[in-house]
């Protein structure tokens, strides 16, 4: 049993006779006490891979605003005013008497009657732009589009009134905007429950009612991509391009990047799969064969680059004049993204399922990869993080393991900051680990300096052990024995009393407190050995004393009087030894001897009369 584990033990188990403790508590400053706000939203980080065609989102921001010179945002109430003069303008009574009945019936929402009456009144005047207009703005109500362009379209052929027509532009561009919404959601629900045949036939009807509206253009091209008509839907991009080109040519070329990604997917994944071996001579070969079509594409351009300027070029094509462009830092993240997606996904699945080890082993293949990826690198390290938080938790680590994983995470973290998108949470996430690495060296110093104020106090266990060892194997034979260890054990006292000054419980105080009472009773127990040891030596000189005057006599009997008295004068000098020696407390056994030392005397002086 060492030093260490010995006294507790006997503190807790000391009883009669000289015992002693042997244990010691090592000195652990606690780490369990960090508290980081550890916060990353993982939310942030979108699924990594080839990216999905977003018809919906996409198209969205290519719908109508409005006409020259016209926004969707105009102020309603002129429109509203413009329709209350309608009915003021009318000379025709009965005109003016149903224009008046279908207003109120409007502003009830009974948009039925009220296309009704709007109807005899066009039976009345089938060339007037202000009930055309009404008949317009009254379908618009009913979500009925498509009719009520139709209706402004009469109403804009025959308007004369300059501020009429202006109303009925604005009018337009809403329904053309409204129309494209309702039929976008539509679509969006075909697309979402697999009926893509009705989805494209959807998005066609309206491409032939409204040819210059580039979303459904967008709609029809994405439908076809997702379809697998990938021919069809290249033609229909490219025909898009030519006429939209200016306004809307990102979109459109993203949607081009997607069909030719996927017209050429498995000539793609082989490369896919050499860059991922490091084989980037076999990736080149690859993409090389489809360069002609894909040239020019984002994703592909982004590929060939990177299979290029990770060694693939080789010392033939040192001197190539059309050498691809070198990646941006954003064109490197997005094709790493591609390139990596299984690790990443995969990594972000385990951390949402709290399974940091296998996020570890999954987004470490990443890094090893390519080590510039800045998600690979930001999960990782969070990874790491995570797992380290959980063994602090459960308070199973080992300090100087726990300092080199987060220094590893630290060294990781760095990498994250190639990608824009995630270098905000990569600052939260290095501040984060910059904190756990502060406490956790300040715990290293604490240690030591605990390690360096405990040194003493093991030496001083460690020296009482040794002294109690001492006693247990060689005992105390005689009062010399008796003087030397209760001197080792005020020495030890001493020593205690001077380390304990200045120190609270925590740093050793309560084992030196522990040390200076054990040692205290066993200064009281040598006290009280060395006065029954006294005792002993008192009963010793009585029987010593009785068996000379006895071995006096045997040898030299009494024949006179006058012997007979210096005989009861030694008797009586006996005695006396025998009663000083009851006053030392010679012990239950030094008691009977003094005892039968007294009958005998008493026996001899019976004797001698």
């Amino acid at each position: 049993m060492s030093n260490q584990n010995k006294f507790r033990e006997r503190v807790d188990k000391e009883g009669d006779g000289l015992v002693y403790d042997e244990s010691i508590k090592p000195f652990r400053p606690s780490i369990s006490g960090l508290e980081i706000d550890t916060s990353i939203d993982l939310s942030k980080i979108e699924k990594f891979g080839t990216q999905q065609v977003d018809l919906m989102g996409a198209a969205s921001k290519m719908m109508p605003q409005g006409t020259t010179g016209l926004q969707l945002d105009a102020d309603m109430n002129k429109l509203d005013e413009g329709v209350r003069r309608i009915q003021a303008q009318q000379a025709n009574q009965k005109i003016r008497s149903l224009l008046d009945d279908a207003q109120k019936k409007i502003s009830q929402q009974n948009y039925s009657d009220a296309l009704k009456d709007i109807n005899k009144a066009l039976e009345l005047d089938p060339n007037s732009a202000d009930i055309y207009f009404l008949k317009g703005h009254c379908l618009r109500l009913m979500d009925n589009f498509e009719a009520a362009l139709e209706s402004l379209k009469q109403a804009q052929q025959l308007a004369r009134n300059p501020e009429l027509f202006i109303l009925i532009l604005f009018l337009q561009a809403f329904c053309l905007r409204s129309a494209a919404e309702k039929a976008a959601s539509e679509i969006q629900v075909l697309v979402g429950e697999g009926r893509l045949s009705e989805a494209f036939a959807l998005a066609d009807s309206h491409l032939r009612r409204q040819p210059g509206n580039p979303a459904f253009h967008y709609h029809r091209s994405g439908i076809l991509l997702l379809m697998g008509r990938l021919s069809d839907a290249e033609i229909s991009v490219r025909h898009a391009l030519q006429q939209f080109g200016n306004d809307n040519s990102e979109m459109f070329m993203d949607l081009l990047n997607s069909i030719q990604m996927k017209k050429h997917g498995e000539r793609l994944d082989k490369a896919r799969v050499a860059l991922r071996k490091g084989s980037h001579k076999d990736a080149l070969q690859i993409l090389e064969s489809c360069q002609p079509d894909m040239q020019g594409m984002q994703m592909f351009d982004a590929i060939y680059s990177y299979a290029y300027e990770r060694g693939g070029g080789g010392f033939a094509n040192l001197f190539k004049r059309n050498k691809p462009k070198v990646l941006s830092s954003p064109e490197r993240q997005k094709f790493l993204q591609w390139l990596l997606a299984e690790e990443l996904n995969g990594g972000m699945e385990a951390l949402n399922q709290k399974d940091y080890l296998a996020a570890i082993k999954m987004l470490s293949v990443a890094v090893k990869i390519d080590e510039r990826c800045g998600a690979a690198c930001f999960l990782l390290s969070l990874s790491y993080v995570r797992d380290l938080e959980a063994s602090l938790e459960m308070k199973r680590y080992d300090l100087d393991e726990l300092i080199s994983r987060f220094q590893e995470a630290s060294r990781l973290i760095t990498g994250a900051f190639f990608d824009a998108d995630i270098a905000p949470q990569a600052q939260g996430l290095r501040k984060m680990i910059g904190g756990y690495l502060d406490q956790l060296n300040e715990v290293v110093r604490q240690q030591e300096r605990a390690k360096r104020e405990a040194q003493p106090i093991n030496k001083l266990v460690e020296n009482f052990n040794n002294l109690m060892e001492n006693l247990k194997k060689q005992g105390i034979r005689s009062p010399k024995d008796l003087d030397n260890f209760e001197r080792q054990f005020h020495s030890i006292r001493d020593e205690a009393e001077r380390l304990r000054k200045g120190r609270s419980l925590e740093q050793g105080g309560k084992v030196l407190a522990d040390i200076i009472q054990i040692v205290d009773g066993h200064l009281g127990q040598i006290s009280g050995a060395r006065a029954q040891a006294k005792g002993s030596q008192k009963v010793g000189e009585c029987v010593e004393a009785f068996n000379t005057m006895m071995s006096y006599y045997q040898k030299s009997p009494i024949s006179n009087y006058s012997q007979a008295q210096e005989a009861k004068r030694k008797i009586h000098d006996i005695q006396s030894k025998v009663s000083d020696a009851r006053r030392h407390n010679p012990g239950s056994d030094g008691v009977q001897v003094l005892d039968k030392l007294d009958d005998a005397l008493r026996n001899v002086l019976q004797q001698l009369g």
